[in-house]
């Protein structure tokens, strides 16, 4: 397959693990075989996961997206009422006590969202949490584990009390793993890509997809060791795969070099970038410094946070600067 023929985001360079799950859990099949392996079984009885579909992809804020990502499902009851699915995945290494908080974040948004449309009750959500870090998740379930006292009387019917259902990934062998083929795949994945030797799951991963491996599941793989990992780590997954399909393992290494001389040209860019940003401070905290004299540390600290643009107004703007106030009053309006 020529190069030409296969198509880059840059997002799987900047925010791999994000850009990963959305491409693994935004198939619907794939999707559905995990809320039908990993969701309570007195909990998926009642659900009609045929009628599972995805809704809206994020409510996570961008500046968080690099540890968390999230989808929302709709799916129908057995009973004929409507109910959310919410799938957040965590990608921190360690767990985050705050969850059920953010999560009552996120049920809050969706519930003023899906206002207009449901008459007089709001429906059901579910979340769900699904962890592929490296230690147990030890952290609160319930949002009543969040508040001092809440589990006292009167306190406690004055505090939500929900829990989330958690996935911990941690938790299974390799082995025990369980649904469709790209599901076991894909979770295999996200389970070892914090560890120190990956190339046992990378085998485990190829035995499992086989002759059933496609550029639809294999290429996202490829772009996210290419992004998390070393590169002889794709290459030995390429390996592994080109023994069931010589011509799709080539195009996985194919298609990771290209993601990896990608990844060496943005950090070169980066270092060029942090290159001129340091010679911009430099040249504005010697000319505030000659014009003012020493400048106090949070002066100082707050220099540092501005971007290169900013530097270059301020060292043409200081000209009028009189006192240590006017750059004060500067850097307050900045």
């Amino acid at each position: 397959m020529c190069k030409a023929a296969i198509q880059f985001n840059e997002e799987q360079l900047r925010r791999p693990h994000d850009v990963y799950v959305k491409s693994l859990f935004g198939r619907i099949a794939v999707a559905r075989s995990f809320f039908r392996c990993y969701l309570p079984p007195e909990l998926a009885a009642e659900l009609d996961l045929r009628s599972l579909t995805l809704d809206k992809e994020t409510f996570v804020s961008e500046k968080l997206r690099e540890y968390f990502s999230d989808l929302l499902y709709r799916v129908q009851r057995k009973d004929g009422g409507a109910a959310f699915l919410y799938l957040l995945l965590e990608h921190k290494s360690t767990p985050e006590r705050w969850t059920p908080l953010q999560l009552l974040g996120y049920q809050h948004e969706i519930w003023e969202r899906a206002k207009a449309e449901c008459g007089d009750k709001l429906p059901l959500i579910v979340p769900v949490v699904l962890y592929h870090g490296e230690r147990h998740w030890n952290v609160p379930l319930s949002f009543h584990e969040l508040v001092a006292g809440a589990d006292a009387l009167p306190w406690s019917k004055y505090v939500p009390g929900f829990i989330y259902h958690l996935c911990d990934l941690s938790c299974w062998l390799n082995e025990q793993l369980t649904g469709s083929l790209e599901l076991r795949g894909g979770l295999l994945l996200l389970k070892n890509v914090f560890e120190q030797d990956i190339r046992a799951a990378l085998k485990l991963i190829a035995e499992i997809l086989g002759s059933k491996a496609t550029r639809q599941n294999l290429l996202p793989m490829a772009a996210y060791l290419a992004a998390t990992r070393k590169e002889a780590e794709v290459k030995e997954l390429a390996h592994q795969v080109a023994s069931s399909s010589l011509k799709l393992g080539g195009e996985m290494e194919t298609y990771a070099e290209t993601l990896l001389k990608r990844g060496e040209q943005r950090g070169e860019q980066r270092g060029e970038q942090r290159g001129r940003q340091e010679e911009a401070l430099s040249l504005t905290l010697h000319l505030l410094m000659s014009q003012l004299g020493d400048l106090s540390a949070r002066a100082q600290a707050a220099i540092r946070k501005l971007s290169i643009e900013q530097l270059r107004q301020l060292a043409v703007d200081s000209r009028e600067f009189k006192q240590t106030s006017d750059l004060t009053a500067w850097l307050r309006t900045h």
